[in-house]
């Protein structure tokens, strides 16, 4: 050992050994004063004791993905309360009175612990920045009093609307209690996210709340590609309108949830939001008799006349339990098909072509969080 090592080898001996000196007596030193071996153990004792930084690419990515301004956890009661609200087409000027007060009503009857806003939030000419901000804090500023936290999903209409999805994100994530994100600029769309909840005493993760953004309308090029006739199959909804969840965005998801489940050792239960149904919603619906359901369904089904597969991604993940959507404003139906609760969260307002004056509500058990009790909350009209 050069000179220059053993000097410093003892000046970390000596600290660490004056650090120690007050909670433990000093040894005595051997005839000889040699103390390497002595102060070396507690060098290597005392760094032992300090956490590992997560340093591995896959902590790193993990890290990232779980970031969130705060943490969710179950209640002392073991449980977590998620209310869904989609399609509310808060116009210029802000919500109507009587949607909001609807709202409120819904919000005291079940006292969610996480609201999640899956789409077509606004809808007008709006142009520029403070008028967004004002007829979004009609609504959220509710929450934000409410200490609600938060989070939302973009909508078809949402991009109409002079304002950029990515001047509406950094409006939605100036506010306190939202937990939105939009990690990852490279993918399609603005907001693919993840959100942990944790156990109520515990840093576990429990469950997971995932956010995708289902886009818009198709490109010509993508209308061109797949129906140069401007014509499908599908009999769900037989206009050739509304964009899909991309290869991009899916690959995300899977990739996401692998990690998650080799960091943790096991699957994380989840729920999915985003705002355009996918195909499969319409064939539960035509096979829900043979299965779980409840609701109604008084629109159609307007999803985009191509199925990009993910449906049988998150079936052979198997992590996401249940998927919530709005975009048809007069469905609030849930059928449970392959395993997976395909929802709709129903319209609630009172600005756009009609609702079920319902909201769709998440109650999970920390005991069993795979397990998702849903159903639908409604309002209750002055007599």
């Amino acid at each position: 050992m050069s000179i220059q090592k053993r000097f410093t080898t003892l000046i970390l001996a000596l600290i660490t050994v004056a650090g120690l000196a007050a909670c433990k007596p000093a040894e005595t030193p051997d005839v000889d004063g040699d103390t390497t071996v002595e102060t070396t153990e507690i060098i290597t004792t005392a760094a032992e004791t300090e956490p590992e930084p997560a340093t591995s690419p896959e902590e790193i990515r993990l890290n990232q993905l779980l970031e969130s301004r705060t943490e969710l956890h179950f209640g002392d009661d073991g449980k977590f309360r998620i209310m869904a609200l989609s399609d509310l087409h808060i116009p210029v000027g802000g919500i109507p009175e009587e949607g909001m007060a609807r709202v409120r009503q819904l919000v005291e009857k079940e006292k969610p612990d996480l609201i999640v806003l899956v789409g077509d939030n606004l809808m007008g000419d709006f142009n520029d920045e403070d008028t967004f901000r004002e007829a979004l804090g009609s609504l959220v500023d509710y929450f934000e009093e409410q200490d609600i936290y938060w989070m939302h999903v973009y909508g078809n209409h949402d991009p109409e609307m002079g304002v950029s999805l990515e001047q509406q994100q950094a409006i939605y994530e100036s506010y306190e209690h939202c937990l939105s994100k939009d990690p990852d600029k490279e993918l399609t769309g603005v907001g693919n996210y993840v959100l942990p909840i944790y156990g109520s005493d515990s840093d576990e993760v429990k469950f997971l709340v995932w956010g995708i953004d289902s886009n818009s309308n198709l490109t010509e090029a993508d209308k061109q590609a797949l129906f140069p006739l401007n014509s499908t199959t599908f009999k769900g909804y037989d206009t050739v309108k509304y964009d899909y969840i991309h290869y991009d965005q899916i690959q995300w998801y899977h990739e996401a949830s692998e990690l998650i489940e080799e960091q943790f050792g096991r699957k994380v239960p989840g729920l999915m939001a985003f705002h355009i149904p996918l195909h499969e919603t319409y064939a539960a619906w035509l096979n829900r008799r043979a299965l779980e359901w409840e609701g109604e369904k008084g629109d159609t089904v307007s999803a985009s006349a191509y199925n990009s597969g993910l449906f049988e991604i998150l079936r052979g993940r198997g992590d996401v339990k249940a998927v919530v959507s709005g975009h048809d404003h007069l469905n609030n139906f849930m059928v449970n098909y392959a395993g997976i609760k395909l929802c709709y969260a129903g319209s609630v307002t009172t600005t756009s072509y009609g609702g079920t004056d319902t909201v769709r509500m998440f109650v999970l058990d920390e005991s069993n969080p795979a397990d998702i009790h849903t159903y639908n909350s409604s309002f209750v009209r002055d007599e």
